[in-house]
C-alpha cells in the first residue's frame, strides 16, 4: 500500500506538472494571436485609411465640378534613397508650397507599408486642410478591410484626436462602445491622429483557439476521470483491508476462550490422579 501511495503522489505530481506547462503554452499561444491579429488590424487600418482617402478625394472632385469651382491640386511623389536607406517623400501643396519628408528604413517593417505610411501622410496634409473628414465612410471601409482578412467584429467607430489624446472630430458610434481596443494611426497634420475603438478581439482569439482549448479540457476532464476512479478503488481496497483485519482480530478473540477452556479441561484431566 506505501509502494503504491507513492507511486500515485509520483503520477499526480507529472500531470500537475504537465498541466501547467500545457496552460503556459496555451497562454504564450493566444499572446502569439493577439499580436498576428493586431499586424492585421493595422494594415487593414492603413489600407481603409487610404481608400477613404480616395473616397474622399474623388467625392471633393465631383462636388467642384458640379459647383463649376477651380480644382485645387496636389502632388505627391515617393522614391528610395538606397545610398542612405530613407524613404523619400515629397507634397506639393495645392498653393504651392512644397514639403519633403526623409524616413530613415531600418528594416523593422517592409518597405510597402513605410511607403503606404508615408503617402498616406502626405495625402492627409494635402486634403485634410481642404476636405472634411468622413468618419462613417472609414468606418465601413474599415471593417471592409477587417472581414477580407476573416477578422469580424462587431461596431468600430473611428475619431480623430490630438497628440494629447483630445477629440478633435467625434464619432457619434463611439459613446456607446465601452471597453474596447484601441488602434492608432498617425495622420501627419499637426499631430493628429486616427483613434480606432474596436469591439474586443478576444472572442475572435478565442474562436482561433477553439480546437486547442477543447482538446485540452477534454484531457482534464479524461485525467480527472481517471484520478477520481483510482481514488474511489483505493478508497475501496483499504476498506476490505480494514474489513479484513477486523475479521481476524474478531475470529482470534472469539477462539481464544473456548480453547482456553478445552485446555484447563485437559489439564485437569491429566492431573486428576494427583
Amino acid at each position: 500500500m506505501k509502494r503504491f501511495r507513492a507511486a500515485s503522489i509520483t503520477f499526480i505530481s507529472v500531470i500537475s506538472v504537465i498541466f501547467g506547462c500545457n496552460i503556459y503554452f496555451l497562454v504564450s499561444l493566444y499572446n502569439s494571436i493577439r499580436a498576428d491579429v493586431e499586424r492585421e488590424v493595422m494594415a487593414a487600418f492603413a489600407i481603409a485609411d487610404v481608400d477613404d482617402l480616395w473616397a474622399r478625394a474623388e467625392a471633393a472632385r465631383q462636388a467642384h465640378i458640379k459647383a463649376g469651382q477651380e480644382l485645387h491640386r496636389g502632388e505627391i511623389s515617393a522614391a528610395k534613397d538606397i545610398e542612405h536607406g530613407e524613404l523619400v517623400t515629397s507634397t506639393q501643396m495645392p498653393g504651392g508650397t512644397e514639403v519633403s519628408e526623409r524616413q530613415s528604413l531600418d528594416g523593422s517593417s517592409s518597405f510597402t507599408s513605410d511607403l503606404l505610411a508615408s503617402i498616406s501622410r502626405q495625402f492627409h496634409s494635402v486634403m485634410d486642410p481642404y476636405v472634411p473628414y468622413n468618419l462613417p465612410q472609414l468606418d465601413s471601409l474599415f471593417m471592409l478591410r477587417l472581414a477580407e482578412r476573416g477578422i469580424n467584429v462587431d461596431e468600430i467607430a473611428v475619431e480623430v484626436v490630438d497628440s494629447l489624446g483630445t477629440i478633435v472630430v467625434s464619432n457619434p458610434r463611439a459613446r456607446s462602445m465601452h471597453h474596447c481596443d484601441t488602434f492608432m494611426l498617425p495622420l501627419g497634420v499637426g499631430g493628429y491622429e486616427y483613434r480606432a475603438l474596436i469591439t474586443p478581439l478576444t472572442w475572435h482569439i478565442a474562436r482561433q483557439m477553439a480546437g486547442v482549448g477543447i482538446t485540452l479540457l477534454l484531457l482534464g476532464l479524461a485525467f480527472t476521470a481517471a484520478f477520481t476512479y483510482l481514488i474511489h478503488t483505493v478508497n475501496q481496497m483499504r476498506d476490505i483491508e480494514r474489513m479484513k483485519d477486523d475479521l481476524v482480530n474478531n475470529m482470534t478473540h472469539e477462539l481464544k476462550t473456548p480453547i482456553a477452556i478445552a485446555y484447563s479441561a485437559n489439564d485437569a484431566l491429566l492431573n486428576f490422579d494427583t
